[in-house]
């Protein structure tokens, strides 16, 4: 297994400035790290933001993928109907971003991350974090409000997909997940319903890691 730091990234500390931390950059350099390590297909995951990152992956090089996970992953919201629901979860991901980089501006760094993390897990998250967990957060925060494009993944795009595909949702995850990957199976029908990890909200593999690993597992044994 490789996990990957990209551009930027922990424990790199992002000085918010320059282009090169993107959701249009980092794609580019997963690619290239492929290549560069010459083991051909690959078996790749992405949470969140990271979702949105191997998804343009696998949309613009699907010949490096030989299975794709993701994990409550962003850049799907052009999936889903345009219904008053949708529209109420379209604001409320806005309202998360706007109130982030206004925390931010004000110099309200753990404001900022204190509500950005409950805004995904709920309310209570942030204090539930260790205080490492809670300095990689700090020292992070900026990465949330880049200025590349998450949602430019269509239908079109997905039944196009020829590779496994395997999502995972948790339980008290923000509803906007799972619609978007419930639309993603009505595009290509081959996608099956998404994994529910019981007891977990969006750090599913942190808040209830035993059922994520076995559901990640047990679908890379088939594939």
């Amino acid at each position: 297994m490789i996990s990957v730091s990209l551009h930027r990234n922990y424990h790199e500390k992002w000085d918010e400035k320059g282009e090169d931390f993107s959701v249009t950059q980092h794609p580019d350099d997963v690619e290239a790290l492929i290549q560069k390590l010459g083991i051909g297909k690959v078996n790749l995951l992405g949470h969140s933001r990271g979702g949105a990152v191997v998804l343009i992956v696998a949309k613009e090089h699907p010949e490096l993928i030989k299975a794709l996970i993701l994990e409550d992953a962003s850049g799907m919201e052009r999936l889903l109907p345009a219904t008053p629901e949708a529209h109420r979860m379209a604001a409320e991901t806005k309202g998360l971003v706007a109130g982030l980089r206004r925390n931010l501006a004000d110099g309200n760094v753990e404001k900022a991350a204190q509500e950005f993390t409950d805004g995904l897990g709920g309310p209570g998250t942030w204090a539930k974090r260790s205080q490492t967990q809670k300095q990689i957060l700090l020292d992070n925060m900026g990465t949330g409000v880049d200025s590349g494009e998450r949602g430019n993944v269509t239908c079109t795009d997905i039944a196009k997909s020829k590779f496994p595909v395997l999502t995972l949702t948790g339980e008290r995850s923000p509803k906007r997940y799972p619609e978007a990957f419930a639309a993603a199976h009505c595009c290509n029908a081959a996608i099956p319903a998404s994994v529910v990890i019981p007891n977990a909200a969006h750090a599913m593999n942190r808040e209830n890691f035993e059922p994520f690993n076995t559901a990640v597992l047990d679908f890379l044994t088939q594939h």
